[in-house]
């Protein structure tokens, strides 16, 4: 899909239409897709119409590398384990079993 938004955009397109099945909305939407069009009816074209199914929009930003999206993501993702790991190094000594607490509590209040 990625490919075909970079195509897109290389050709002076601003938006992909798809007129999405109930059972791929789902995939649609994770790819950016929603269902609030704002395109301009006449903008829309010739789209056949189909029973049981959603028209979805993807707008299209000129400024995102869609080619290098994955990369970008897997690079941020890996960077935010990174910091994660390092926050969480620190190791603290643990109180053995019977020491935390003595035997015998004595009553807080005489």
């Amino acid at each position: 899909m990625n490919h075909l938004k970079a195509y897109a955009i290389r050709n002076g397109f601003t938006a992909l239409v798809t007129y999405a099945d109930n059972d791929a909305i789902g995939y649609f939407a994770k790819q950016g897709f929603t269902k609030d069009l704002t395109l301009e009816p006449e903008r829309l074209g010739v789209i056949k119409i189909y029973s049981g199914g959603v028209l979805m929009q993807c707008d299209l930003h000129a400024k995102v590398p869609y080619l290098q999206l994955s990369r970008m993501v897997a690079t941020q993702k890996q960077h935010v384990i990174g910091l994660a790991q390092r926050a969480t190094h620190t190791v603290y000594p643990t109180v053995p079993v019977g020491r935390c607490l003595p035997l015998h509590p004595t009553p807080l209040f005489v």
